[in-house]
């Protein structure tokens, strides 16, 4: 963490390079599993979840930011940096993804969906790893400059924080007032596909 937070600081261009490799893994792999293991590309038009497209995109904005705020203001608590926290926090994030996935899955009628690489690559990375980041660095930083009653360290990164997960969140109040049919349902995750190094019958 600690590479992260001096990198964050040691030039004014670095947020921006962290994340383009943020997206560059999420939501980038989400593009790359739909073209090497489905041998199609990512539908983003009408039917595509807005919590996926645009919304994931934010939750980079989010957990670059996080970053940030643990730069400019460190966290006090030496319990956050161990190996211990980092295995709790993941069991705990692993186990809400579970609870998630199960749910959301079980909305796709085509059984195909539910394990497609797409559906795998959405809910590991969407549901698991994000969340892991964001709440591993991101509570403990709220709790600290709550309990110091100091956000004033870095403003910026807390107004970029809220304006970002708020929009991911909106879009995420979206979806489940807007929920996609059968069909659309089809076109983010295909109940039929084939892996690039597999012919066409």
């Amino acid at each position: 963490m600690s590479f992260l937070t001096e990198f964050y600081l040691s030039n004014p261009y670095n947020p921006i390079i962290m994340l383009l490799i943020c997206w560059l893994f999420w939501p980038g792999s989400m593009f790359f599993s739909a073209a090497v293991f489905e041998s199609r590309k990512v539908y983003l038009g009408k039917g595509q979840s807005r919590m996926f497209f645009p919304g994931d995109f934010f939750l980079g904005v989010t957990i670059v930011a996080i970053i940030g705020a643990n730069a400019k203001n460190p966290v006090g608590w030496t319990q956050v940096d161990e190996p211990i926290y980092w295995l709790a926090t993941g069991i705990l994030c692993a186990a809400i993804a579970v609870a998630v996935h199960i749910p959301d899955a079980g909305r796709y009628k085509a059984v195909g969906s539910r394990t497609s690489p797409t559906k795998l690559t959405h809910d590991f990375f969407g549901y698991f790893i994000c969340p892991w980041l964001m709440a591993s660095r991101g509570l403990p930083e709220l709790f600290w400059c709550v309990e110091t009653l100091d956000f004033s360290k870095s403003p910026v990164e807390w107004i970029v924080i809220l304006v970002s997960f708020s929009s991911f969140m909106a879009f995420t109040v979206y979806d489940i007032k807007h929920p996609p049919t059968d069909e659309q349902r089809l076109l983010m995750h295909p109940d039929k596909y084939r892996p690039i190094w597999k012919k066409r019958d």
